[in-house]
């Protein structure tokens, strides 16, 4: 498998782990829309993604390897940085996860899935996220 490929398949590991989650939500499912390395920034990438939270869906605690910009496009969105309060998001906000940052994500809507475009900046070959315990 090319090092290109794997924050993909990572991605889609983690969108079933979240789905597993919770028996009640359906999966997260986030998809590379696009990536490639950054020129300003030799050994980093860009990837841009669209992280999509089906009703009652969580995605359960996890970190990034760099600075992770988001933007709420539908639906609500309920961000729980460890140690920090949670913070409500709606269609049209935005938050930046700096790298690192434990956190959880959430959509309170049981009737109405959300919808958010993340562009996550890190080091070459990164996954886009990984699990924490």
């Amino acid at each position: 498998m090319k090092a290109r490929h794997l924050p993909l398949v990572l991605a889609t590991l983690l969108a079933f782990a979240a789905g597993q989650a919770g028996a009640q939500s359906e999966a997260v499912k986030r998809t590379v829309l696009q990536q490639g390395d950054l020129s300003a920034m030799p050994g980093h990438q860009g990837v841009l993604y669209k992280a999509e939270l089906g009703p009652g869906a969580a995605a359960p605690k996890h970190t990034h390897p760099g600075d992770e910009f988001l933007f709420i496009a539908e639906g609500t969105v309920i961000i729980e940085p460890e140690g920090q309060e949670a913070v409500t998001l709606k269609a049209g906000d935005t938050i930046r996860m700096p790298m690192g940052t434990a956190h959880s994500a959430r959509n309170p809507d049981s009737a109405a899935p959300a919808v958010v475009i993340a562009f996550l900046v890190s080091e070459a070959g990164k996954p886009l996220a990984s699990a924490v315990e």
